[in-house]
C-alpha cells in the first residue's frame, strides 16, 4: 500500500497563491481599458457609432466648409483635426478605470457630438456595446487564466 503523506502548510500556501492570482489587478484593468479605448476610438474613426451604426451624415452647410478646408465629407468620423480623440486620457482608480478628456473643450465637443444638439443629431460614440464590454472581460479573464498557470 502506498504511504500518503498531506502537506497542509503547503497546501494552504498554494491556495493562498491561487487566491492572489484570481484578484483583478490594477494592470489587468489598466490593459483591458486601454485596448477598450483603441477599440472606441478606432470604431469611431470608421464612422460607427457604439452599436455599430454607422454616423448620421454631415449637413449640407457642413458638407461645404469640410470641403472648403480640404476634408473629407463622408463617412462622418468626428474627426476634423483629430484633437479631440487625442485627448482622450484614463487613469485607474481603485477598481475602476476613469476615461476623461485632458481639456474642458475637447470634453465638450465630444458631449454635443455625442448627445446632438437641437441643430445636429446625435451621434452616439463615447461608451462601448455590450460585445466591447465582454472581449475586456474577457481579456482580464485571460490574464487571469495565465497567472493561475504560472501557481
Amino acid at each position: 500500500m502506498a504511504a500518503f503523506e498531506f502537506d497542509e502548510a503547503a497546501f494552504a500556501q498554494a491556495l493562498d497563491r491561487i487566491q492572489g492570482a484570481l484578484v483583478v489587478t490594477a494592470a489587468d484593468i489598466r490593459v483591458a481599458v486601454t485596448g477598450m479605448v483603441t477599440t472606441m476610438v478606432t470604431r469611431t474613426l470608421a464612422g460607427q457609432s457604439i452599436g455599430g451604426a454607422p454616423f448620421a451624415g454631415y449637413a449640407p452647410a457642413t458638407q461645404r466648409s469640410r470641403s472648403a478646408r480640404g476634408r473629407t465629407t463622408g463617412p462622418v468620423t468626428l474627426s476634423d483635426t483629430g484633437a479631440m480623440l487625442a485627448a482622450i486620457q484614463q487613469r485607474i482608480e481603485g477598481d475602476r478605470a476613469v476615461i476623461f478628456f485632458s481639456s474642458r473643450s475637447a470634453g465638450e465637443r465630444a458631449r454635443y457630438l455625442h448627445e446632438g444638439t437641437s441643430r445636429m443629431p446625435a451621434r452616439p460614440w463615447f461608451g462601448f456595446s455590450a460585445a466591447e464590454e465582454l472581449d475586456a472581460a474577457e481579456l482580464i479573464a485571460r490574464r487571469i487564466a495565465r497567472r493561475i498557470e504560472d501557481v
